[in-house]
């Protein structure tokens, strides 16, 4: 199982990848990550990227340019993907 860590889950592309994600076997969105934590999601979102603990093995990305070098940080320290 291949577990995702959704970041920008709440705008128009993570909320298109959530849906798309629930159809498929294998992989699953562990947790997200938005400024806009106000949607309900099947995964926990988090405002900041450091505060989630749930396990993953890539990060997808569709959040706001400002956001890259926290992202990147993270990234760096769990040795993930994006």
């Amino acid at each position: 199982m291949i577990k995702v860590i959704l970041s920008g889950a709440n705008g128009k592309m993570g909320q298109v990848i959530t849906r798309l994600v629930s159809d498929m076997e294998g992989v699953t969105i562990a947790a997200g990550v938005d400024i806009n934590d106000s949607i309900p999601n099947s995964y926990p979102v988090y405002r900041d990227i450091f505060d989630v603990r749930e396990p993953a093995n890539v990060i997808i990305d569709f959040s706001h340019p400002s956001c890259l070098d926290g992202l990147l940080q993270y990234a760096r320290e769990k040795k993930l993907p994006i």
